[in-house]
């Protein structure tokens, strides 16, 4: 292969137009349907995975940025360039056709089921096809980016739910606290362990349609932005410290740290946290946080000891237990039992577990407390970072997108799918797609002729036709839909 070029390339002004936003490969496959094809359909699909279904977020943002935008005469001279020069020959022919009959509006009807659903996996969550007949090759050429816009935020969105599921048992166990506080029992820690500022903005708006607790600027803004969240914000923090403020303090500073924080935060009503284990988790909770915890109850605030070091299943559980001594010892309380016969702290305290922990640990942390006969959703919260953010990937549900029908001269719909031998779980569907719900509740993907003769309603809905967005979903209606 030869990869010199004759003349320096030019850095198109548009690196997100949707000519170029493509697996370079895209770009060879506008000549290679068969001769005849005037219609083509693709879906998007979660074949399985880590997780008890699919929680689907995410994709508008790249529905008003890519698929409603207009493509120009520019984008086309300064993409054409670069593809040409990667290896391939480009279909200026079919971009020149884009601008001239359609204003550079791409003749697609996008169908998805609502942002917020809940679904079992196997399911179409999004069916692909073109408006104009001279337009099936754009079908798939759209796939790169608009699968990447469907599989991260969902699988962050149903990482997110399952945990969620997780609190929720367990709360039906121990807890008869309302259920809603769960919603600040997962904290994002995630924006530093995100692989960029797109995926900070992307799954910190997923893990905010099933919890309000985070620390990620970057996902509130993007709720705001795409989804309308403005009359409320839609994910809350509280003051915290972290070790290079602590640290500062010195070794012998502790618990001057301690009176500060309570100085500066200490207010009725007010929770704040910092990190304990900057030096020996042990002594900070016996002999600096225990001898003021007399002043916390006084005011009437609550203070969070966050667990960082130490094993991550036993240290906080561990920590849950001295905590029933010191308070004993500094104030002469004791840790009120509930209803269901579990222990829960006074509400001047709490603990926090935050690192490095993933679903599987939530679950074991509370069955720990639990069988110490604590109420684990109650006196402990969780904060995950890289684990929620920065560790999906597009395997972790299987996702895929793949073309299911095409239609020619004939005008009838032809089903094409794919059948691997040697992988049965990797054949996709064929035809014409629909997603319903039967009087049970249960959802499930149908061909398309289904509904258009019973009537019965499909879920698949008009989200983009030819660059206009038609549906546009505030996040209280997702937040809506993610109920507990």
């Amino acid at each position: 292969m030869n990869i010199s070029i004759a003349h320096k390339l030019a850095v198109p002004t548009n690196i997100e137009s949707v000519v170029g936003n493509i697996d370079s490969y895209k770009a060879s496959q506008f000549n290679q349907d068969p001769p005849g094809i005037r219609y083509k359909t693709a879906y998007i699909e979660s074949r399985g995975g880590k997780y008890k279904g699919t929680h689907f977020f995410g994709p508008k943002s790249y529905l008003i940025k890519q698929l409603c935008q207009i493509v120009t005469l520019s984008d086309v001279d300064e993409w054409q360039p670069i593809i040409e020069a990667m290896g391939y020959k480009f279909n200026r022919k079919g971009w020149l056709h884009i601008i001239e009959k359609h204003g550079g509006r791409l003749p697609l009807r996008i169908q998805m089921v609502r942002e917020g659903t809940f679904l079992p996996h196997h399911n179409v969550l999004v069916q692909i096809t073109n408006t104009d007949p001279e337009c099936a090759w754009l079908v798939t050429y759209i796939e790169t980016a608009l699968l990447r816009a469907v599989w991260y935020p969902t699988t962050v969105a149903s990482k997110a739910r399952h945990i969620k599921d997780i609190l929720k048992r367990h709360h039906a166990m121990t807890s008869v606290s309302p259920i809603e506080n769960l919603r600040f029992k997962l904290h994002n820690f995630g924006d530093r362990g995100a692989h960029a500022f797109e995926d900070a903005a992307l799954g910190g708006a997923a893990h905010l349609i099933n919890f309000a607790g985070t620390d990620s600027v970057a996902g509130v803004v993007h709720a705001m932005k795409f989804y309308g969240a403005t009359d409320v914000i839609p994910g809350v923090s509280i003051p915290a410290g972290e070790h290079s403020v602590t640290t500062a303090w010195g070794k012998d500073g502790e618990g001057a740290y301690l009176d500060n924080l309570i100085d500066q935060y200490g207010k009725p009503g007010a929770l704040f946290a910092n990190p304990i284990d900057s030096y020996d988790t042990w002594n900070f909770l016996e002999n600096v946080m225990g001898p003021r915890l007399p002043r916390l109850k006084e005011i009437g605030c609550t203070y969070v000891a966050r667990f960082d070091s130490g094993h991550k299943i036993k240290t906080p559980v561990a920590g849950i237990n001295n905590f029933e001594t010191i308070i004993k010892v500094n104030t002469g309380d004791d840790c009120p039992v509930n209803s269901k016969g579990f222990k829960v702290l006074p509400p001047y305290l709490l603990g926090l577990q935050g690192d490095g922990i993933d679903a599987c640990d939530v679950d074991e942390i509370l069955d720990l407390c639990r069988t110490s006969g604590w109420s684990g959703v109650d006196v402990l919260g969780f904060g995950m970072g890289g684990r929620l953010i920065g560790e999906p990937q597009r395997d972790d549900m299987k996702f895929a997108m793949k073309g299911c029908a095409i239609m020619g001269d004939s005008s009838e719909w032809q089903p094409i799918f794919k059948d691997p031998v040697d992988d049965p779980a990797k054949r996709s569907r064929p035809g014409r797609l629909a997603l319903v719900k039967d009087s049970t509740g249960k959802i499930e993907t149908v061909p398309e002729e289904f509904c258009l003769k019973t009537k019965h309603p499909n879920m698949l809905e008009d989200f983009v036709v030819n660059g206009k967005l038609l549906i546009d979903q505030t996040f209280e209606e997702i937040r809506t839909l993610s109920e507990f």
